[in-house]
Protein backbone atom coordinates (compact mmCIF):
# COMPACT_ATOMS: atom_id res chain seq x y z
CA UNK A 1 0.00 0.00 0.00
CA UNK A 2 1.25 3.12 -1.18
CA UNK A 3 2.58 5.71 1.47
CA UNK A 4 -0.30 8.07 -0.02
CA UNK A 5 -3.21 5.95 0.50
CA UNK A 6 -2.43 4.58 3.74
CA UNK A 7 -2.07 9.01 4.94
CA UNK A 8 -5.44 9.10 3.21
CA UNK A 9 -6.61 5.97 5.14
CA UNK A 10 -5.49 7.24 8.39
CA UNK A 11 -7.17 10.88 8.14
CA UNK A 12 -10.15 9.42 7.50
CA UNK A 13 -9.96 6.81 10.34
CA UNK A 14 -9.32 9.81 12.38
CA UNK A 15 -12.12 12.22 11.31
CA UNK A 16 -14.41 8.50 12.49
CA UNK A 17 -12.89 8.78 15.60
CA UNK A 18 -13.58 12.61 16.31
CA UNK A 19 -17.00 12.17 15.16
CA UNK A 20 -17.84 9.12 17.07
CA UNK A 21 -16.30 10.84 20.16
CA UNK A 22 -19.26 13.89 19.86
CA UNK A 23 -21.98 11.52 19.79
CA UNK A 24 -20.68 9.36 23.08
CA UNK A 25 -22.69 8.91 25.97
CA UNK A 26 -20.57 11.31 27.91
CA UNK A 27 -21.04 14.38 25.76
CA UNK A 28 -24.96 13.39 25.55
CA UNK A 29 -24.85 13.21 29.38
CA UNK A 30 -23.32 16.30 29.73
CA UNK A 31 -26.12 18.31 27.99
CA UNK A 32 -28.97 16.88 30.06
CA UNK A 33 -27.99 19.35 32.94
CA UNK A 34 -28.51 22.05 30.85
CA UNK A 35 -31.91 21.12 29.16
CA UNK A 36 -33.11 20.03 32.32
CA UNK A 37 -32.31 23.28 33.70
CA UNK A 38 -33.77 25.10 31.03
CA UNK A 39 -37.24 23.15 31.33
CA UNK A 40 -37.57 24.04 34.79
CA UNK A 41 -37.21 27.03 34.07
CA UNK A 42 -39.86 27.50 31.54
CA UNK A 43 -42.36 25.43 33.84
CA UNK A 44 -41.66 27.94 36.27
CA UNK A 45 -42.33 30.66 34.22
CA UNK A 46 -45.77 29.43 33.17
CA UNK A 47 -46.60 28.63 36.82
CA UNK A 48 -45.94 31.96 37.85
CA UNK A 49 -48.20 33.79 34.88
CA UNK A 50 -50.83 31.69 36.08
CA UNK A 51 -50.43 32.01 39.79
CA UNK A 52 -50.17 35.94 38.95
CA UNK A 53 -53.34 35.96 36.47
CA UNK A 54 -55.40 34.30 39.96
CA UNK A 55 -53.91 36.21 42.28
CA UNK A 56 -54.77 39.96 40.09
CA UNK A 57 -57.74 38.52 38.52
CA UNK A 58 -59.13 36.01 40.78
CA UNK A 59 -60.04 32.11 40.03
CA UNK A 60 -62.94 31.86 36.90
CA UNK A 61 -64.72 28.97 35.67
CA UNK A 62 -66.47 29.76 32.39
CA UNK A 63 -70.09 30.22 31.99
CA UNK A 64 -72.92 29.74 29.71
CA UNK A 65 -72.55 32.84 28.10
CA UNK A 66 -68.88 32.05 27.34
CA UNK A 67 -68.01 34.95 29.76
CA UNK A 68 -66.11 34.35 33.03
CA UNK A 69 -67.46 35.16 36.22
CA UNK A 70 -64.73 35.67 39.33
CA UNK A 71 -65.13 36.70 43.22
CA UNK A 72 -61.88 37.46 44.51
CA UNK A 73 -61.73 36.81 48.01
CA UNK A 74 -59.48 39.91 49.09
CA UNK A 75 -61.11 41.96 46.89
CA UNK A 76 -64.18 41.47 47.63
CA UNK A 77 -66.36 42.23 44.33
CA UNK A 78 -67.77 40.22 41.01
CA UNK A 79 -66.40 41.32 37.32
CA UNK A 80 -66.48 39.68 34.28
CA UNK A 81 -63.78 39.06 31.80
CA UNK A 82 -64.02 39.51 27.79
CA UNK A 83 -62.17 39.37 25.13
CA UNK A 84 -63.13 42.34 23.70
CA UNK A 85 -64.40 45.65 24.87
CA UNK A 86 -67.66 45.79 27.36
CA UNK A 87 -69.04 42.00 28.66
CA UNK A 88 -72.07 41.68 26.81
CA UNK A 89 -75.39 41.51 28.50
CA UNK A 90 -77.86 43.85 30.65
CA UNK A 91 -76.54 47.03 32.69
CA UNK A 92 -78.20 49.75 34.57
CA UNK A 93 -77.01 52.78 34.77
CA UNK A 94 -77.83 54.67 38.23
CA UNK A 95 -77.44 58.30 39.21
CA UNK A 96 -77.65 58.78 42.67
CA UNK A 97 -77.99 62.88 44.64
CA UNK A 98 -76.45 63.22 48.05
CA UNK A 99 -75.34 66.60 49.96
CA UNK A 100 -75.06 68.33 46.91
CA UNK A 101 -73.00 65.97 44.56
CA UNK A 102 -74.14 63.26 42.10
CA UNK A 103 -72.26 60.19 41.39
CA UNK A 104 -73.16 57.50 38.71
CA UNK A 105 -73.06 53.80 39.40
CA UNK A 106 -72.23 50.66 36.77
CA UNK A 107 -74.71 47.01 37.25
CA UNK A 108 -74.27 44.57 35.72
CA UNK A 109 -77.43 42.40 35.95
CA UNK A 110 -76.17 38.41 36.10
CA UNK A 111 -79.29 37.07 33.90
CA UNK A 112 -77.94 33.72 33.94
CA UNK A 113 -77.62 33.59 37.57
CA UNK A 114 -80.91 34.91 38.83
CA UNK A 115 -83.72 35.24 35.53
CA UNK A 116 -87.05 35.96 37.53
CA UNK A 117 -84.95 38.66 40.13
CA UNK A 118 -83.06 40.08 37.38
CA UNK A 119 -86.14 39.94 34.66
CA UNK A 120 -88.38 41.86 37.91
CA UNK A 121 -85.80 44.89 38.56
CA UNK A 122 -85.47 45.78 35.14
CA UNK A 123 -89.06 46.12 34.92
CA UNK A 124 -89.17 48.21 37.22
CA UNK A 125 -86.32 50.21 36.07
CA UNK A 126 -87.37 50.69 32.58
CA UNK A 127 -91.28 51.63 33.84
CA UNK A 128 -88.88 55.04 35.74
CA UNK A 129 -90.32 53.31 39.09
CA UNK A 130 -86.83 53.92 41.15
CA UNK A 131 -86.86 57.80 39.56
CA UNK A 132 -86.77 60.21 42.50
CA UNK A 133 -87.15 57.26 45.28
CA UNK A 134 -84.42 57.30 48.16
CA UNK A 135 -82.04 54.91 50.07
CA UNK A 136 -83.84 54.48 53.28
CA UNK A 137 -81.73 52.36 55.13
CA UNK A 138 -78.11 52.11 55.89
CA UNK A 139 -76.60 49.50 57.72
CA UNK A 140 -73.54 49.53 58.74
CA UNK A 141 -73.22 46.26 60.79
CA UNK A 142 -74.10 44.14 57.82
CA UNK A 143 -72.49 46.92 54.97
CA UNK A 144 -76.07 47.47 53.68
CA UNK A 145 -77.25 50.52 51.64
CA UNK A 146 -80.79 49.78 50.87
CA UNK A 147 -83.49 51.30 48.77
CA UNK A 148 -86.27 51.24 46.13
CA UNK A 149 -89.42 51.53 47.61
CA UNK A 150 -89.52 54.88 49.82
CA UNK A 151 -90.02 58.86 48.75
CA UNK A 152 -88.52 61.55 51.23
CA UNK A 153 -91.48 63.95 51.70
CA UNK A 154 -91.65 67.65 52.00
CA UNK A 155 -92.67 67.20 55.96
CA UNK A 156 -89.26 65.39 56.58
CA UNK A 157 -90.61 62.05 56.53
CA UNK A 158 -90.56 58.81 54.41
CA UNK A 159 -93.54 57.54 52.58
CA UNK A 160 -93.77 54.37 50.78
CA UNK A 161 -94.33 54.48 47.34
CA UNK A 162 -97.26 53.08 45.69
CA UNK A 163 -97.12 49.87 44.14
CA UNK A 164 -99.57 47.42 42.43
CA UNK A 165 -96.89 44.71 41.15
CA UNK A 166 -97.20 41.38 42.73
CA UNK A 167 -94.38 39.97 44.97
CA UNK A 168 -91.99 37.57 42.54
CA UNK A 169 -90.99 33.96 44.43
CA UNK A 170 -87.64 34.14 46.36
CA UNK A 171 -84.79 33.17 43.94
CA UNK A 172 -82.85 31.69 46.21
CA UNK A 173 -81.58 28.40 47.91
CA UNK A 174 -82.82 28.12 51.01
CA UNK A 175 -86.17 29.06 49.84
CA UNK A 176 -86.31 25.98 47.43
CA UNK A 177 -83.67 23.94 46.23
CA UNK A 178 -84.20 24.21 42.94
CA UNK A 179 -83.19 27.96 43.03
CA UNK A 180 -79.80 26.52 44.09
CA UNK A 181 -78.56 27.82 40.72
CA UNK A 182 -78.09 31.33 42.28
CA UNK A 183 -75.29 31.03 44.19
CA UNK A 184 -74.02 34.80 43.37
CA UNK A 185 -72.27 35.60 46.97
CA UNK A 186 -73.07 38.63 49.23
CA UNK A 187 -69.95 40.13 48.89
CA UNK A 188 -68.38 44.15 48.34
CA UNK A 189 -70.66 45.42 45.11
CA UNK A 190 -73.32 42.92 44.71
CA UNK A 191 -77.05 43.90 44.08
CA UNK A 192 -79.21 41.84 46.03
CA UNK A 193 -83.00 42.21 46.52
CA UNK A 194 -84.65 43.05 49.80
CA UNK A 195 -88.08 41.25 51.25
CA UNK A 196 -90.14 40.42 54.54
CA UNK A 197 -89.80 37.50 56.61
CA UNK A 198 -91.47 35.97 53.65
CA UNK A 199 -89.13 34.47 51.20
CA UNK A 200 -91.55 35.07 48.37
CA UNK A 201 -92.63 38.94 49.21
CA UNK A 202 -89.64 41.00 47.39
CA UNK A 203 -90.99 43.42 45.04
CA UNK A 204 -88.94 46.68 44.52
CA UNK A 205 -87.30 47.27 46.94
CA UNK A 206 -83.30 46.25 46.61
CA UNK A 207 -79.52 46.38 48.82
CA UNK A 208 -76.44 47.00 47.72
CA UNK A 209 -73.40 45.44 50.11
CA UNK A 210 -70.17 48.22 50.24
CA UNK A 211 -68.97 45.59 52.19
CA UNK A 212 -68.63 41.27 52.61
CA UNK A 213 -71.60 40.18 54.48
CA UNK A 214 -72.01 36.38 53.19
CA UNK A 215 -74.19 35.40 55.52
CA UNK A 216 -77.14 36.67 53.24
CA UNK A 217 -76.06 34.02 51.12
CA UNK A 218 -78.89 31.58 49.99
CA UNK A 219 -81.33 33.48 51.65
CA UNK A 220 -81.90 36.78 49.57
CA UNK A 221 -81.72 36.73 45.64
CA UNK A 222 -78.38 38.80 44.66
CA UNK A 223 -78.64 39.09 41.08
CA UNK A 224 -75.90 41.61 40.01
CA UNK A 225 -72.84 43.62 40.80
CA UNK A 226 -71.39 46.73 40.70
CA UNK A 227 -68.97 46.67 37.64
CA UNK A 228 -66.16 48.73 39.44
CA UNK A 229 -64.27 49.26 42.78
CA UNK A 230 -64.30 52.92 42.14
CA UNK A 231 -68.19 52.91 42.08
CA UNK A 232 -68.24 50.26 45.20
CA UNK A 233 -66.45 53.21 46.43
CA UNK A 234 -68.67 55.90 45.81
CA UNK A 235 -71.41 53.98 47.80
CA UNK A 236 -69.15 52.64 50.90
CA UNK A 237 -68.29 56.74 51.36
CA UNK A 238 -71.42 58.02 51.29
CA UNK A 239 -72.99 55.12 53.52
CA UNK A 240 -69.97 56.29 56.23
CA UNK A 241 -70.59 59.81 55.90
CA UNK A 242 -73.96 59.72 56.05
CA UNK A 243 -76.35 60.59 59.24
CA UNK A 244 -78.44 57.93 60.45
CA UNK A 245 -81.32 57.49 62.87
CA UNK A 246 -85.00 56.58 63.26
CA UNK A 247 -87.32 58.27 61.37
CA UNK A 248 -91.08 57.20 62.17
CA UNK A 249 -90.50 53.19 61.60
CA UNK A 250 -87.57 53.56 59.77
CA UNK A 251 -84.27 52.39 61.62
CA UNK A 252 -80.73 53.71 59.66
CA UNK A 253 -83.08 56.35 57.66
CA UNK A 254 -80.71 59.26 56.46
CA UNK A 255 -81.71 62.11 58.38
CA UNK A 256 -82.78 65.67 56.44
CA UNK A 257 -79.76 67.00 55.04
CA UNK A 258 -78.57 63.96 54.32
CA UNK A 259 -81.06 62.38 52.27
CA UNK A 260 -79.72 59.71 49.24
CA UNK A 261 -82.12 60.32 46.11
CA UNK A 262 -81.64 57.61 43.14
CA UNK A 263 -82.37 60.66 40.36
CA UNK A 264 -82.49 58.27 37.80
CA UNK A 265 -81.76 54.44 36.61
CA UNK A 266 -81.65 53.30 33.27
CA UNK A 267 -81.34 50.36 31.75
CA UNK A 268 -78.62 49.84 28.60
CA UNK A 269 -77.73 46.67 26.10
CA UNK A 270 -74.59 45.19 25.05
Amino acid sequence: MSNTIRKTKEAKEKIEEIETAKNTPEKTKAKKPFIIAISIIVVVVVIGAIVLGLYFGGVFTKNDAKLYKSYSGTKGFYRYYMENGKCPGTYVDMTLAYRGETYTIEIYLLEEAAPITTANFISYVSEGFYDGTVFHRIAPEYSVFQGGGFTYTSEGGYAMKENSKEAIVGEFKNNDSKYAYNDISHVAGVISTARTSNKNSATDQFFFQYGDYTGWDGDYAAFGFITSKEDIAKIENIAKSCNTGTVGSLTGAPLDDYVITLVSAKVRKI
